[in-house]
């Protein structure tokens, strides 16, 4: 009896998914895997030939993500979250958790989960999204040998949103496994308000000084926005996202 590889696996999953693919045909599928599976291993043969290159992780991790989006000088911004941002461009966002660092067993038996059987089925899918992502600096992949043993490691499940008329949604489910639960929430709380926004705008609207006439409103939808933002490098393992086996 022979007994499934996860390659065969993840094109019967592909071959399942109509919504996914464009064609059920086998072999236009085992084609796209292994395109999808060849290009990935390229990219992350590359990424450990840099990483042990670098002299440290945080090294690594810089010349990854680039100079930073944000401006400097942003604590002479008239803005209460001025010096806030002037920090985030200095040295990154961080992360800090209310819980104990995971052991090595922890983080080993997050590997040995997996991700989401939705990651598994879309595994085509999320190789060319997270290629994107890496492509543009957002992210980094790298085998899970090379990183076992970075300090606050952490792992959690890829995980994707199936939409119906659109794209569907690569995620990384931080919930999942405790990472959320033990977030410490660092930002000032003036740094996202979710909620009220009509009454909001409607104030500003009904008390707007007369004399500067029309009013105008605008909304921007930034691509990847939080992307922007880059992680502290020694707080960064500890967003790890297990992805699907290729």
């Amino acid at each position: 009896m022979k007994v499934p590889s996860s390659r065969d696996t993840v094109i019967q999953n592909l071959a399942a998914n109509g919504a996914t693919l464009a064609s059920p045909n086998e072999e236009r599928l085992e084609d796209r895997y292994n395109t999808a599976v060849e290009r990935l291993g390229t990219f992350v043969d590359e990424n450990v030939r840099r990483l042990h290159a670098a002299p440290d992780w945080e090294t690594f991790v810089q010349q990854e993500h680039g100079p930073s989006y944000l401006r400097a000088n942003l604590q002479d911004l008239p803005h209460l979250s001025g010096d806030f941002l002037a920090s985030l461009e200095v040295h990154g966002v961080p992360v800090a958790f209310d819980d104990q660092p995971w052991t090595l067993q922890e983080m080993e038996d997050a590997v040995k989960k997996g991700c989401h059987p939705t990651a598994q089925k879309h595994a085509v899918f999320i190789a060319q999204e997270m290629l994107e992502f890496a492509e543009s600096g957002y992210w980094t992949i790298l085998p899970y040998s090379e990183v076992r043993h970075l300090p606050g490691l952490r792992g959690s499940p890829a995980h994707m949103k199936e939409e119906l008329d659109r794209k569907d949604r690569f995620l990384a489910d931080h919930s999942n496994w405790g990472v959320n639960e033990h977030t410490l929430a660092l930002a000032p709380k003036e740094a996202m308000q979710f909620g009220g926004t009509l009454y909001r705008l409607l104030y500003l609207i009904r008390h707007a000084d007369p004399k500067y006439d029309i009013i105008y409103l605008a909304k921007f939808d930034f691509k990847d926005g939080f992307y922007c933002l880059h992680l502290r490098p020694k707080d960064a393992p500890s967003l790890a996202v297990v992805l699907p086996r290729y």
